[in-house]
């Protein structure tokens, strides 16, 4: 096999390779990109390209794309006859150390995976755009729904239902809003804001659907509340990352037939009623477009996000890296990636697949070297976590394991989630510590033997396997997960590493 070092600068442009290097050695690790570093010598003309903090760093295997990041770093020893260098990189999640989510960003019973979507909204261009000019109005008809009736009230133009019994509305449609979404956008939400009016209760909103093409559609985020008032407030619908299901695009909203529908549940016989269209439905498009002059977009793209659990998180200027960190370091959270090109990836509940069946690392077989650990050093059976405030009036939770407590004696942890003040959450995070550490922590270090199986690629960081070593006193039968694979190559050598975790 050959390997290959490619440098591009930021905009993905290729600006050469370095070939003259020693003692190549990259490696992935679960939950972050791991690092990459190799030897070049000073004299060496392509030594230019690298440009410390300008450049990304690319390493193909043969022809095939096996690990990017992002350059930090050279040092070396200049003079004398030892004039090389070491060229260090980093993998782009790293890149999100340098971002921060901004004030108060408040996230109520909002998926895990969903959050780490909008965070990563942090460093693009998202943006906004309000209906330009009222909608036309219109009315159609629901089967048994009551009819709507237009009237004025102190200069408003309002809607009222007509006849008597509780049953569902009519449709209120409202369509050609005059956007002028940009054609290079990707929308990322839709916000609607409807104004109600009742003189009594027990009024429900029952539908609010969008129009698109002018057909009304299926998603219906009506929540069957009584959200009327006496003074016509304005009631939300969608948000800044509700796409509504729709597959929307630029053209879709722009187009004078798209829109809303809403209708309601009531009996206006008893309840006073009416919708106010003076001013709205009002819809508000969020959106991205690519960058040209701000410079926050990292290239960093959203791929898969896998649904995982719903979190309750408030942050006030988080750095991006710790709290995608901090999600996945929880009771049920997640894993996630982000790949050599660059996109990111929420797994749930984990990355990787069990090739335990298939693929078993053996002493004397196919395992050139085995380090291996049992660490009891930090252990812990009752863990208390620490979140936002202070005094009595700190939000805390205290995880006990009363069986490793019977084995072990009290063994406590303090654990410090300074931003949270969810006590469930703090609780998985407990929980999570817990899981780890009550009991004798086993990893192991093995040195895969050259030309053996598996194969690099075989296997990826996250994945299943099965060890054994039956050598003297160390009898190992166990099934682990690949927590670090490192790659070294020297010489035209590879040696390939796995750091696998007990669990």
């Amino acid at each position: 096999m050959e390997y290959k070092i490619v440098i591009k600068n930021l905009t993905g442009d290729s600006l050469g390779e370095i070939v003259n290097y020693d003692k190549l050695t990259f490696t992935h690790v679960l939950n972050a990109e791991g690092s990459c570093q190799f030897e070049m010598s000073l004299t060496d003309p392509n030594y230019q390209i690298l440009a410390i903090g300008n450049r990304e760093l690319y390493i193909y295997r043969d022809d095939d794309l096996v690990w990017g990041g992002s350059i930090i770093m050279a040092s070396g020893t200049y003079g004398g006859t030892d004039e090389t260098v070491t060229v260090y990189a980093k993998g782009f999640f790293d890149l999100l150390r340098a971002r921060f989510t901004g004030y108060n960003r408040e996230f109520i019973g909002i998926d895990a995976g969903e959050i780490v979507r909008q965070l990563l909204y942090e460093t693009q261009n998202l943006t906004s755009q309000t209906n330009p000019l009222l909608g036309t109005i219109s009315t159609v008809p629901v089967i048994g729904g009551h009819e709507w009736v237009a009237d004025t009230d102190l200069g408003r133009l309002t809607y009222s239902p007509q006849g008597s019994g509780t049953a569902i509305t009519d449709y209120i449609k409202s369509t050609n809003f005059g956007f002028n979404i940009p054609s290079n956008a990707t929308i990322n939400g839709i916000k609607i804001r409807i104004k109600t009016f009742q003189d009594g209760s027990g009024n429900l909103d029952t539908e609010v659907k969008l129009v698109i093409g002018g057909a009304i559609q299926t998603v219906n985020r009506g929540t069957n509340s009584d959200v009327f008032d006496d003074s016509f407030p304005y009631y939300s619908y969608g948000g800044e990352y509700d796409l509504w299901d729709g597959g929307l695009t630029p053209s879709i909203i722009n187009s004078s037939d798209f829109g809303v529908v809403f209708a309601y549940t009531c009996d206006p016989h008893h309840v006073a009623v009416a919708v106010d269209v003076t001013l709205c439905p009002e819809i508000t498009v969020f959106y991205t477009i690519p960058l040209t002059d701000d410079y926050k977009d990292f290239g960093i793209t959203i791929g898969t996000i896998q649904t995982s659990v719903n979190r309750n998180r408030t942050y006030e200027y988080k750095c991006l890296y710790d709290a995608i960190s901090e999600l996945a370091d929880v009771l049920y959270g997640f894993d996630f990636e982000v790949t050599d090109n660059k996109q990111f990836n929420v797994y749930y509940p984990s990355k990787g697949t069990d090739k335990s069946d298939n693929i078993i690392f053996e002493f004397g077989t196919n395992i050139d070297k085995i380090d291996f650990a049992q660490d009891f050093t930090e252990p812990a059976n009752e863990v208390l976590v620490l979140g936002n405030g202070s005094g009595t009036a700190m939000v805390t939770s205290t995880v006990t394991d009363t069986n490793m407590r019977g084995q072990y004696k009290l063994r406590k942890a303090i654990n410090s989630q300074k931003d949270v003040d969810d006590e469930s959450y703090l609780e998985a995070v407990g929980q999570k510590q817990l899981n780890t550490y009550a009991y004798v922590v086993r990893q192991y270090k093995v040195t895969q033997k050259a030309n053996t199986s598996p194969e690099y690629g075989d296997l990826s960081v996250g994945d299943w396997i099965r060890i054994r070593v039956n050598h003297g006193y160390l009898q190992i039968e166990d099934v682990v997960r690949i927590k670090t694979i490192q790659v070294d190559v020297e010489s035209g050598k590879e040696t390939i590493k796995y750091l696998f975790d007990y669990e």
